[in-house]
C-alpha cells in the first residue's frame, strides 16, 4: 500500500511538471495544432489520474468502514463480556473500565478513570492487593488472586487474572464472579464432611456391633461342653474379629476409600499370635505397606485368619515348638503375592483342598477365587501355602 502512494505521488508530481511546462512553452508558440494535442494529452492524462484516485479513495473508505465496524464490534464484546476488564498502571491506577465493571460496582467511566483499584475492595483485602501487586504487575502470568469488592448491598467474590504484553507498563485486568462457584465448593465441602461423620458413626457402630457379638460368642463357648462347639465358636470369633480390625482403621482413618495393608494386617497377625500365646510358636510377618480398598483387604484378612489359625491349631501337635511366617508382597509382574509357611508336621500326603470338607479351606477357596487368584499348597518341611493374584486396582478397573 506504501509502494502504491508513493507511484501515485510520483504520477502526480510528473502530470504537474509537464502541464508548468506545457504554460511555459506556451507563451510565444505559433504552433496551435501542436498546443491543441499537448493539451488534450495532458488533460486525458490527469482524467485518468483522478478515475485512479477515485477508486484508492473508495478502496479507502471501504476499509474505513470495515475498521469501524471491526472497532464497534470489538468495544461491543469488550463492554458485553460476563467479566470485567480493566487496564491498570503501574501504581494500580485504573486506566480504562469495560460496561460490565461500572455495572458492577454502578459508576460511570469517568468517575472510575484515574482511581485506584484498592478503593474498590473492602478492608480486608486492601492490604494483600497492595502487598501483591508488585510482584504481579511485574509477572503476572499464571498468578490470580480472590478479592472481595467494595459493593453497596451485595457480596461477591472475584477472581482477578491479569496478563501483561511487551513489558508495556499497563497491567490488562479479568474479574470473574466466582461466588456461586465458592458457594457450591463450600456447600459440597460441608457434605463432604457430614458424609465422613456419617461413615465414621457407622463404622464404629459396626464394630460396636461385631463387638457384642464376639462377646456373646464368647460367653456361649465358655458355658459349652462340647469341645467340638468350643472350637467352632472360637473359629468364629476369629474371623469376626479380623473383620472388627478393618473397620477399626476405617473409623481412624480420614480417607475411606482406601486401608495400609501394614497397619491392618500386622495388627490382625499380631492378634492372632495373641490368642495362641501359651503356645511356643514364633510369628514371621513381612508386610510391604501399601494403601488398598477395604472390601479387597478384608478378603485378604480373612484368608489370613483361616491359614494362620489352621497352622497353630495342626502344624504343631503335641504342644511343639515351631515357627510361621506370613509375608505379602509384590512380585516383578506386578502381581500381588502372600505366602503362609510353617515348619511344623504338614499336610497328609493325599490332601486335596477342594475336597478336604474343611469349612476353612472351604472359605479360603471362594475368598481366593474372588480375589481372581490362584494357590499353590508345598508340603515339604512342613506347609507352605502360597496365593497369588492380580493388582486389585486393575481388577476392579
Amino acid at each position: 500500500m506504501m509502494s502504491a502512494d508513493k507511484d501515485d505521488i510520483e504520477r502526480f508530481r510528473d502530470l504537474r511538471e509537464r502541464a508548468e511546462n506545457f504554460l511555459l512553452q506556451r507563451k510565444g508558440s505559433p504552433k496551435l495544432k501542436e498546443t491543441y494535442e499537448d493539451i488534450h494529452a495532458l488533460v486525458h492524462d490527469l482524467q485518468v489520474h483522478q478515475i485512479e484516485l477515485e477508486l484508492q479513495n473508495e478502496e479507502l473508505r471501504s476499509s474505513r468502514n470495515e475498521l469501524e465496524k471491526a472497532r464497534d464490534e470489538f468495544a461491543k464484546l469488550y463492554n458485553q463480556a460476563p467479566i470485567g476488564y480493566i487496564s491498570l498502571d503501574k501504581n494500580g491506577i485504573i486506566k480504562r473500565a469495560n460496561q460490565t465493571f461500572l455495572d458492577l460496582f454502578s459508576i460511570s467511566d469517568a468517575e472510575v478513570r484515574g482511581k485506584s483499584f484498592v478503593e474498590f475492595l473492602q478492608e480486608e483485602d486492601k492490604n494483600t492487593f497492595l502487598g501483591r501487586y508488585g510482584a504481579l504487575f511485574r509477572q503476572p502470568e499464571g498468578k490470580s488472586m480472590i478479592i472481595k469488592p467494595l459493593l453497596k448491598g451485595k457480596k461477591i467474590i472475584l477472581q482477578l487474572n491479569a496478563r501483561r504484553e511487551n513489558q508495556e507498563d499497563t497491567l490488562l485486568v479479568t474479574l470473574q464472579d466466582i461466588t456461586e462457584r465458592i458457594e457450591a465448593e463450600t456447600k459440597i465441602q460441608t457434605l463432604l464432611e457430614e458424609k465422613q461423620l456419617l461413615l465414621k458413626e457407622v463404622h464404629h457402630r459396626i464394630k460396636n456391633h461385631l463387638h457384642v457379638v464376639t462377646s456373646l460368642l464368647s460367653l456361649q463357648s465358655e458355658n459349652a461342653k462340647n469341645p467340638e462347639v468350643q472350637a467352632a465358636l472360637k473359629d468364629a470369633i476369629n474371623r469376626i474379629y479380623s473383620t472388627m480390625i478393618i473397620y477399626d482403621h476405617l473409623y481412624r482413618t480420614e480417607d475411606f476409600r482406601k486401608v495400609s495393608a501394614s497397619q491392618y494386617l500386622t495388627q490382625l497377625v499380631s492378634s492372632l499370635k495373641d490368642q495362641f500365646e501359651a503356645r511356643d510358636i514364633t510369628l514371621h510377618p513381612y508386610i510391604q505397606g501399601k494403601l488398598f480398598e477395604p472390601r479387597f483387604l478384608l478378603n485378604l484378612g480373612m484368608i489370613i485368619n483361616e491359614l494362620v489359625t489352621n497352622a497353630f491349631k495342626y502344624a504343631f501337635p503335641d504342644n511343639r515348638k515351631g515357627e510361621i511366617w506370613v509375608h505379602f508382597t509384590r512380585t516383578p509382574e506386578g502381581n500381588y503375592r502372600l505366602t503362609v509357611k510353617d515348619n511344623g508336621v504338614g499336610l497328609p500326603p493325599s490332601f486335596k483342598p477342594e475336597e478336604s470338607g474343611h469349612f476353612g479351606f472351604t472359605l479360603v477357596n471362594a475368598l481366593v477365587q474372588q480375589l481372581s487368584g490362584s494357590m499353590d499348597i508345598q508340603n515339604d518341611n512342613g506347609t507352605q501355602i502360597t496365593i497369588t493374584f492380580p493388582n486389585p486396582e486393575q481388577v476392579s478397573a
